[in-house]
């Protein structure tokens, strides 16, 4: 799922690359409009979504509304703030997180790349948040897509920051 701008949406056009990356994924929208497919989705499995979806709000509603009933990693932001996210929601909302990780601010060696995945798929997670930014973490959803065994992928953004800070 990757959620963005409705800038990005244009610029996205100039960039074949940043095209494929998000047309390839399953569900896309900018995040100040209705989202028909996740709204759809999420009916589908008894929660409403009436309005615009916001990274920070769709993963605070997600996780009050299905509680301890998935299984969460949080990828991304800077060392201990994916941590510290997941300490809040599982305090919040009793979530399962069953795994965090804080990628280096550069791109990760291919042996580093290989322990994340297999580290993520160890975990089990059904939901996989990316907090990364955009575009970075479309590209490194789009580019990890088939490697991992996690059904549900969610690139948030600033989620992590903005949950961690809305609790101080």
């Amino acid at each position: 799922m990757s959620l963005h701008r409705r800038h990005r949406d244009a610029r996205r056009y100039g960039s074949p690359a940043r095209s494929c990356v998000q047309t390839s994924a399953e569900f896309r929208r900018s995040g100040g409009t209705r989202w028909h497919a996740p709204r759809l989705a999420w009916t589908l499995h008894g929660y409403a979504l009436r309005r615009r979806v916001y990274g920070p709000e769709l993963m605070e509603t997600f996780c009050r509304e299905t509680g301890g009933k998935y299984r969460h990693f949080f990828y991304g932001g800077v060392p201990e703030v994916p941590e510290q996210l997941a300490e809040i929601l599982e305090q919040r909302h009793k979530v399962k997180a069953v795994g965090t990780y804080s990628p280096p601010f550069r791109p990760l060696t291919a042996d580093e790349d290989a322990d994340v995945v297999r580290l993520m798929n160890q975990a089990e997670p059904d939901v996989l948040w990316v907090g990364l930014s955009t575009p970075k973490q479309d590209y490194w959803m789009y580019e990890h897509r088939d490697r991992f065994q996690v059904p549900v992928l969610i690139g948030v953004g600033a989620a992590f920051v903005k949950a961690r800070d809305a609790r101080r």
